[in-house]
């Protein structure tokens, strides 16, 4: 059961807002939330770029390196040909450097297929362990798209973004 945070009350009085251990909805009177939820047709996107059919990741611990695959698909992206030159857009960070990265025609969905590899950040020694061990370590956060052209690019795709979970 979900009990929202509220402020600590002065020493030694009373929290009439927050009820006791194991009583429920005696002392909490009201709580109002709003939210709104959108739904579409499966495979509608509200713009007509690619889209993310799916991802997939894979964290080698052994070799420190982390790989992602991303599908895209649209009536449009898959009508262009395999020879055809696309480039992508990744994004890791410079704690994570882009080891490699493919992009190719996928010949069973029609769509296309991103693939990279990045390492994984290692700690240099114990001293900095250590310190790095007290601070919170933010999230990284990976991005990934296809464009054509590199100069000015033209966005092909949306943007997939994938906020990874500090291990």
């Amino acid at each position: 059961f979900w009990l929202p945070e509220f402020a600590a009350p002065a020493e030694g009085e009373p929290n009439p807002a927050r009820p006791e251990p194991g009583v429920i909805g005696e002392a909490l009177t009201e709580v109002s939330l709003a939210y709104r939820l959108y739904w579409m047709a499966p495979g509608a996107t509200p713009h007509t770029l690619g889209r993310v059919a799916a991802t997939r990741q894979v964290i080698d611990a052994q070799a420190v390196t982390a790989s992602c695959v991303i599908d895209f698909e649209s009536d449009d992206l898959n009508a262009i040909p395999a020879d055809t030159g696309l480039a992508s857009q990744i994004e890791t960070g410079e704690d994570f450097p882009l080891l490699e990265k493919f992009l190719v025609k996928n010949p069973v969905t029609g769509g296309w297929r991103l693939t990279f590899k990045l390492r994984w950040p290692q700690e240099k020694n114990m001293v900095q362990s250590l310190i790095s061990a007290g601070e919170p370590q933010p999230s990284p956060r990976f991005r990934a798209r296809l464009i054509r052209g590199e100069n000015v690019p033209e966005p092909l795709t949306e943007t997939w973004v994938l906020d990874q979970p500090v291990q």
